[in-house]
């Protein structure tokens, strides 16, 4: 690890061992995971709140957590139900883990169990009193705990009950995991080593414009990819045939295109498809070759060797977003060649974020080349804009 400046204190109350003994533990996880056929196929948001889990129960705990998959918009759905999560929790914590399809039902404190326990409730999503943050919907998951622990980072962003209401009810304080995000990124967002290099993928624009802005004050380099190249390759008159772009944000697009900052490809991979399959023939072009009937799916290899030759001198890295298209593994070459050049490069304080890039690096085994992989995506994106994210705001102002 490279020599960093001393951590910021987080300024938020942390859970520790001996405040939990005997108490019943409302636990609000980020277990949003890729489930398929049953199963759960990337459990690195699982993972990542297991120290504390397992502390809460060495501590004689009755731990019951709070989570969420997907957006059923307030409906039960069978394909986004918490039971994969259970069985894969009791797997990795070697026990037990209760799964209660009502929480709020008469009879669901007396299924939740006692010292050394773990519950998980049912999708808390499946109740529309979770997004529209109401008051009485807290209350009555307050009822459920003697205090309360905000693990959902990723969700920090969200004004939702479980997230902003249900800490002011109880005495609430962050998970170790929620502590080290916040740390982390802070060392990012406060004072980073320069040169400092931001790679920026993906698509909406509209969420990543306020950390872009800040970005092109900050960093010395931002380097762009996926979706978000192709809006603004477009954006300074560059043809991008049909490919994937974020039309309704061509104006913000344009107010950055031409920063001095930014650093766009120079060739792309490109299909006659915008959703290719394997059989689909790719071609390296150089900008300016792109045709009609073309959709960008990757950035090219001259493009990779200058991203790495830029980043090779870095001293804090930050990136979030695929730098070609997540859904097609043809156009995950870049990432995952750009992923392997990074976790060589030990001189710099190297920060991964987001779903997609996480899973396509996670596939090949390169997160253990980043000092710090946030569980976050648009969490990450407004925490280093500078927002002020309302789940950790409502754990400065507990007052029980």
């Amino acid at each position: 690890m490279n020599e960093q400046k001393k951590e910021p204190n987080i300024g938020i109350p942390v859970v520790s061992s001996a405040i939990v003994m005997g108490k019943r533990v409302l636990v609000r996880a980020d277990f949003d995971v890729a489930v398929a056929g049953g199963r759960v196929i990337e459990d690195f948001r699982i993972r990542r709140v297991l120290p504390t889990l397992k502390s809460l129960i060495a501590a004689g705990a009755a731990v019951r957590i709070i989570a969420h998959r997907g957006r059923p918009n307030g409906m039960r759905s069978e394909a986004l139900g918490m039971a994969p999560v259970a069985e894969t929790l009791g797997f990795l914590l070697g026990r037990a883990v209760t799964l209660i399809d009502n929480p709020f039902a008469s009879d669901a404190e007396e299924r939740c169990g006692g010292a050394g326990s773990v519950t998980l409730f049912e999708n808390i999503r499946f109740w529309d009193g979770e997004e529209k943050n109401d008051l009485t919907f807290a209350r009555e998951l307050a009822v459920r705990g003697d205090l309360y622990v905000n693990e959902a980072f990723a969700n920090c962003h969200r004004a939702h009950a479980s997230i902003v209401s249900l800490p002011r009810m109880l005495p609430a304080y962050a998970g170790l995991a929620l502590a080290d995000e916040i740390r982390q990124l802070s060392r990012v967002r406060e004072r980073p080593a320069h040169p400092f290099v931001a790679i920026l993928g993906g698509a909406k624009l509209e969420t990543k414009l306020p950390l872009a802005r800040r970005l092109l004050r900050d960093a010395d380099q931002v380097l762009i990819g996926g979706v978000l190249a192709n809006t603004l390759l477009t954006a300074r008159g560059v043809m991008t045939g049909i490919s994937r772009r974020d039309e309704e944000c061509m104006d913000d697009a344009c107010s950055i295109a031409r920063d001095k900052k930014i650093f766009l490809p120079v060739d792309v991979v490109v299909t006659k498809s915008s959703l290719p399959t394997e059989g689909d023939l790719a071609r390296i072009v150089d900008l300016g070759m792109v045709e009609d009937g073309d959709a960008i799916i990757d950035i090219g290899p001259a493009s990779e060797a200058a991203y790495e030759r830029i980043l090779s001198g870095a001293r804090t890295i930050v990136w979030n977003g695929p730098l070609g298209l997540a859904e097609v593994s043809a156009g995950t070459h870049a990432t995952r060649m750009l992923g392997a050049a990074i976790s060589r490069m030990t001189g710099a304080f190297r920060v991964l974020g987001g779903g997609d890039t996480i899973t396509a690096l996670s596939s090949v085994g390169l997160l253990g080349g980043f000092d710090h992989v946030s569980a976050g995506g648009g969490a990450m994106l407004s925490f280093l804009a500078g927002e002020n994210l309302p789940g950790i705001k409502a754990l400065l102002h507990n007052d029980k």
